[in-house]
């Protein structure tokens, strides 16, 4: 089988009622939504650590559809005597439960390496698929510079991973193709991994709040 990458694709957006500027990042959550995540890192170069809150929506009530609670990513500067907004998205990271078994809860992986901020998601069952985006503290805001997208089959062992440099316009394809068949069976002549490099056309950081992945159906 053909091994694809297998998204919900939702209209991204930015998060209503957070304020630009607050003592704590308590201040930055809306009514309605709690503090799932927070990860501290530094995306200026300065002292002052900043923030990034991976939100989640309150349950409506025992007889709601969990998968109805979305979550959504906001961004804070650290600075003195509290925190400055950079950025909100919701649409980017999956709603609660909705990236399968392999997903577990949806809860992203959120990390800030070298001043970049890194997003990672993974789900799926037997077909699974997962996304990396990179964001950076550009001048006009964050940017998206970076994204990678991974898919397999957990029976036959087939994968691939495309990987873009939007700073650049290098992308990445490495495909490993089935090593065994629908039943189980090995393949007789199994086919190496390849990797194909190229060059796509630069064009303008998306922002923050312009980059959709997951959401809710």
């Amino acid at each position: 089988m053909n091994v694809m990458l297998l998204r919900v694709l939702v209209l991204s957006a930015s998060l209503p009622g957070v304020p630009k500027s607050g003592a704590d990042v308590n201040a930055f959550v809306p009514k309605g939504w709690a503090i799932e995540q927070r990860v501290n890192g530094d995306l200026d170069g300065d002292a002052t650590p900043d923030a990034v809150l991976v939100l989640l929506q309150a349950s409506q009530g025992e007889d709601s559809n969990p998968n109805s609670r979305q979550r959504a990513l906001v961004v804070l500067r650290g600075k003195a005597g509290g925190f400055e907004l950079l950025g909100t998205n919701v649409g980017l990271v999956a709603c609660f439960q909705c990236l399968g078994v392999k997903g577990g809860d949806g809860e992203p992986q959120i990390t800030i390496e070298k001043r970049v901020l890194v997003v990672s998601q993974f789900g799926g069952s037997r077909d699974a698929y997962g996304a990396t985006h990179r964001f950076r503290l550009e001048k006009n805001g964050l940017r998206l510079i970076g994204v990678d997208h991974s898919s397999g089959d957990a029976l036959t062992g087939a994968s691939a991973l495309r990987s873009e440099n939007l700073l650049n316009g290098a992308v990445v394809v490495e495909t490993q193709p089935a090593q065994v068949d629908e039943s189980g069976e090995p393949v007789k002549t199994p086919k190496a991994k390849t990797s194909k490099r190229s060059k796509v056309a630069v064009k303008p950081l998306p922002a923050l709040e312009d980059v959709s992945e997951y959401g809710s159906n």
